[in-house]
């Protein structure tokens, strides 16, 4: 019989400026056994993670105020190493050579199949 292996519950943090969208991901993730932070808003999220660790980010791309790119761009320049998955609803090549400066992890499309958002969700808390 195989040994059980125990992985713990992580913290991810998720933006999304879809209340319905976010409900969805937070459902999904909390789940899976995670602790799950929401918002809509880049600014609350950057203050979050100054406040507390998280295991990943997912964000939305296309958001009022802050989008995506720019929510990125202010963790990595704060220099926070945190897995990043994002999700968008366009193809647009010119933010996708623009994530790859960024270490983000995986680049969804919309509208993401909620089994491969958790195939990519346990392959990025696994790695």
């Amino acid at each position: 019989m195989p040994a059980l292996t125990f992985n713990p519950p992580r913290k991810i943090l998720i933006l999304d400026d879809n209340f319905n969208i976010l409900l969805l991901y937070h459902t999904l993730v909390t789940e899976m056994g995670h602790h799950v932070r929401t918002t809509t808003d880049g600014h609350e999220a950057l203050k979050w993670l100054g406040e507390e660790n998280f295991d990943l980010i997912l964000t939305d791309m296309r958001m009022p105020v802050m989008g995506g790119l720019e929510f990125i761009r202010r963790v990595r320049a704060a220099k926070y190493k945190t897995k990043i998955i994002a999700i968008t609803a366009f193809q647009n090549l010119a933010d996708a050579n623009q994530l790859s400066k960024y270490d983000v992890y995986a680049c969804l499309l919309k509208p993401v199949l909620l089994i491969k958002l958790e195939e990519i969700i346990r392959q990025a808390l696994a790695g």
